[in-house]
């Protein structure tokens, strides 16, 4: 049976759900391939694309692979005294080995069925600049607003906005009267989807996976 390989941080491994809860095992399950699922609580990008390096041996090209980067601050902190006196000098944060990490995962994929997408922290339309500037083929919606797993569970997906419910600026998503979603597509910790949520990102990705209704097409998203 050809298997589905999902790497990423707590999100990917479904953290306040069952390992069947998780939206990687409903894409799994959609796609009729066998979830073998990577996800690791608090994983920084280097370890994830580590992962996807090491695994690659055993992966097969009918097989199919869910990549979750994490936020790319897990990887800057050595530099965070040089990002924070450089937003101070000129507004923005310049991310570099998120750029470069991408470029790995191309690089080692080239063949492959896969999709990368982002758990949370977007990086368009904040204060970020990229380092050097890539175009992934297989990034879903790369460029645009709020493209990240936890925009499609808090109703926030790819709005051009500045409303990130983890560090927007006054987002309305935080305001009381607004966060009854929170509920249904949370987990009780506030943080990381529930199975409804997670059954929500897995059926968003799914569109994307799907799209041009071929098996796996390998389509710029």
């Amino acid at each position: 049976m050809s298997k589905l390989w999902a790497f990423g941080d707590s999100f990917i491994y479904g953290e306040d759900v069952a390992i069947n809860e998780t939206f990687s095992h409903y894409i799994a399950t959609d796609l009729n391939l066998d979830c073998i699922n990577f996800g690791k609580r608090g994983s920084c990008n280097t370890e994830i694309v580590d992962l996807v390096l090491r695994q690659k041996f055993y992966m097969k090209k009918d097989d199919f692979i869910l990549i979750c980067l994490t936020t790319p601050h897990r990887d800057e902190h050595h530099n965070l005294y040089n990002i924070a006196r450089d937003y101070a000098d000129i507004g923005y944060i310049t991310l570099e080995d998120y750029c470069l990490q991408i470029k790995q995962i191309e690089d080692c994929l080239k063949g492959f069925n896969y999709i990368i997408t982002q758990a949370f922290n977007p990086v368009f339309g904040y204060d970020y600049k990229l380092d050097p500037y890539i175009e992934p083929k297989n990034f879903i919606e790369w460029g645009k607003p709020n493209n990240t797993v936890v925009d499609i569970i808090s109703l926030n997906w790819l709005e051009n906005n500045q409303e990130h419910l983890f560090f927007g600026n006054n987002s309305k998503l935080w305001k009381e009267e607004d966060q009854s979603f929170r509920k249904d597509y949370f987990a009780r910790n506030q943080k990381h989807p529930s199975k409804e949520g997670h059954r929500l990102i897995a059926d968003k990705l799914l569109e994307y996976i799907n799209y041009g209704k071929t098996k796996y097409n390998n389509t710029k998203y």
